[in-house]
């Protein structure tokens, strides 16, 4: 979290929904919302709400956050406006509260909302992250330097700002950054904020299934580069980092970049899927996409499709683009960009491979309740909607 300037890009939850690798940094690994359990849904493809908007968050608690004429408020599933727009940023509901910020840049001031719009939090944090487990990442400014630390829902410090970047609690535990982006150093501690994993890794993610994925400098042929592994909850090591680069593990598996090639192992360190792919994402709904080919300076080049855990191809590589399974679907692309990285479409697989919604939008997400952010038009002509 680099102040509120990240929570700003990821306010644009309308990003393309592309397949990229599946190892993440502390920097980006939050660029994603926390899902929620997965329910199955069989899409129409129909608009629920017509792209009217020129950004939007993703439906949760009933509520979508979207941005009109340059304010945030919300709609509800109907595509009423059930919270005027009056917000600077605004973004979706976690643990029945939203993150929601008045001023702009240096000036913001972050605090939290529930479903009426009413502030549970008054807007007095310099930033702010999302409740998860119960308590939520704040940071708090003074000079040129903000430090972040934990409230709980009332309010009530937790743990005092003492850190340069933390996230939020996944399974326990939270990273945390001790020095600047450059340079610092990443650990993990519990929800009394002791120290379980001293500042030591350049990079981490959030922990998933037990394990988290970290990253280390590691001098090679006299060059500073990074190396993946893992650690369990008490920071011991479970694979090494010796990797290229790593995923998270999912479906008993870790995805793993060696010699520029992705595979996947086992918590052992076994090679369960030789390293073949040129990107290979976590499973999601026991599937994972992966892509061959070579990427050019536009991102086409490459075919993508999805494999089980035992490395059968069950979807075969025939997309430009494949993104992760969430209820049941997946977003697929269809084209290839052209000089100004348009051009291609978006639509929808099912499990089986079965195209169930065409190719048709400029940029798509996944559903939740429901709903999916889609949206037509590129640049300042963009507009965003919902189908159902």
């Amino acid at each position: 979290m680099k102040n509120h300037k990240l929570l700003g890009l990821l306010s644009i939850f309308a990003a393309f929904s592309i397949l990229l690798t599946s190892c993440s940094s502390s920097e980006n690994k939050a660029s994603e919302e926390s899902a929620p359990p997965v329910t199955k849904y069989i899409p129409t493809g129909k608009y629920v709400i017509n792209p009217q908007y020129s950004s939007v968050n993703r439906f949760s608690d009933g509520l979508a956050a979207v941005q009109q004429n340059g304010l945030w408020g919300y709609v509800g599933v109907d595509g009423k406006m059930a919270i005027e727009p009056q917000f600077d940023y605004a973004y979706s509901f976690t643990d029945g509260k939203a993150l929601v910020a008045l001023g702009s840049g240096e000036d913001a001031k972050y605090g939290f909302i529930d479903k009426t719009g009413l502030f549970t939090l008054n807007p007095t944090f310099d930033d702010a992250w999302f409740f998860s487990e119960g308590l939520v990442s704040i940071g708090i400014r003074s000079g040129n330097k903000t430090k972040y630390g934990y409230v709980d829902s009332d309010g009530k410090y937790v743990i005092n700002p003492q850190y340069d970047a933390s996230y939020g609690f996944s399974e326990g535990l939270a990273s945390y950054r001790v020095g600047d982006y450059d340079t610092g150093k990443w650990g993990f501690i519990d929800k009394t904020g002791k120290q379980v994993t001293p500042a030591q890794f350049k990079e981490v993610t959030d922990y998933k299934n037990g394990f988290a994925t970290v990253a280390i400098e590691s001098k090679v042929k006299g060059q500073t580069v990074l190396r993946y592994g893992a650690i369990d909850k008490t920071g011991k090591y479970v694979i090494n980092p010796t990797y290229e680069a790593m995923g998270s593990y999912s479906g008993e598996l870790f995805p793993v970049k060696e010699k520029n090639k992705w595979g996947y192992i086992d918590k052992t360190g076994k090679y369960i899927i030789n390293p073949k792919y040129t990107s290979a994402n976590s499973f999601s709904e026991s599937l994972a996409a992966v892509c061959t080919g070579t990427y050019d300076e536009l991102s086409n080049g490459v075919t993508c499709g999805y494999i089980d855990t035992t490395g059968k191809i069950i979807i075969p590589l025939q997309f430009p683009t494949a993104a992760d399974f969430s209820n049941g679907v997946a977003v697929i692309g269809s084209g290839e960009y052209d000089e100004n990285y348009e051009g291609r479409k978006y639509g929808y697989v099912d499990s089986t491979g079965t195209i169930i919604i065409n190719p048709q939008f400029d940029s798509a997400n996944n559903f939740y309740e429901g709903r999916a952010a889609v949206s037509i038009g590129t640049g300042d002509s963009v507009r965003w909607g919902f189908i159902s």
